[in-house]
């Protein structure tokens, strides 16, 4: 959660599922944010059948939830089929506008995005596809109406954060053809679009 904070109110209350598999009760909030950063597509811990669970009642509930990198279980739970990609999709891609949405809300049809993943959503199912890449399919969705939007891609990084992982990527992933000098160069001119998406989304819950 330390990378989203910055970007959501002072408020906000944080739930580490992981490690506390009871379900918080808070009175009166108005939205969920839900970071991925410790799913897999082949988790079967006890802690995501309690997110899955949670979710739904937030859905059900008409609560709104702005998912990041829900690329596993969760995306199963709303009817699409998730995977791996033969090669992981890593460092700054251009991720296409398909559908207009309050989240995608004066942000430009074409943006330059950070991505380190290899789990992804194969075919959406049900869902309403918002964005996609050239390597994959599904950046960002919708399900329900708007009551549960997903990004794929990482808004939320600082530029130090991107050059560790990308050397992280680098070493664990030979395989990958990239020009790590031109995809370090990139971060010079590419900042965070984690505030205008989050802005969105405060101001569509109201």
């Amino acid at each position: 959660a330390g990378s989203f904070l910055p970007y959501l109110p002072s408020d906000t209350v944080v739930w580490h599922v992981s490690q506390d598999h009871s379900i918080p009760v808070i009175p009166n909030f108005l939205g969920v944010v839900i970071t991925g950063a410790q799913q897999l597509v082949s988790m079967t811990d006890p802690w995501v059948q309690t997110l899955l669970s949670f979710l739904s009642e937030m859905v059900a509930e008409e609560i709104l939830v702005l998912g990041f990198v829900l690329d596993t279980n969760f995306d199963e739970g709303l009817g699409a089929e998730v995977g791996f990609l033969s090669i992981p999709e890593v460092g700054w891609k251009t991720v296409s506008r398909i559908e207009q949405s309050p989240l995608w809300a004066g942000i430009l049809a074409e943006v330059d995005v950070f991505l380190s993943h290899r789990d992804a959503v194969l075919s959406r199912g049900f869902v309403t596809l918002l964005g996609a890449s050239a390597e994959c399919g599904v950046q960002a969705f919708q399900h329900k109406g708007d009551l549960f939007g997903g990004i794929q891609f990482h808004p939320e990084m600082t530029v130090e954060e991107c050059a560790r992982l990308l050397v992280y990527r680098r070493e664990r992933h030979p395989e990958l053809v990239l020009d790590w000098g031109e995809e370090h160069e990139k971060l010079r001119f590419n900042a965070p679009l984690a505030q205008k998406f989050f802005d969105n989304f405060l101001d569509f819950i109201g």
